[in-house]
């Protein structure tokens, strides 16, 4: 099972067990999504740092400027 489906399986227990009124229940679903899917941002990042490894970053982030000179 993946992480923003361990997040989703969570979520939805402590809406059963919790059993909250319409409007607690909605916020606490939304609040779930919102978490499993910023799990999905995480675990990706991870992912993708693990198998590019420094070629992962992009050309606009600090730290990859030209360096000035003849060296170019």
């Amino acid at each position: 099972m993946g992480t923003a489906a361990t997040v989703l399986v969570v979520v939805a227990l402590v809406i059963v067990l919790a059993q909250p009124g319409p409007v607690v229940g909605l916020v606490i679903a939304l609040v779930g999504v919102v978490a499993a899917i910023a799990a999905m941002g995480t675990v990706s990042k991870r992912m993708t740092s693990r198998a590019y490894g420094g070629r992962g970053r992009r050309h606009d982030e600090p730290g990859n400027d030209p360096k000035p000179g003849r060296g170019r």
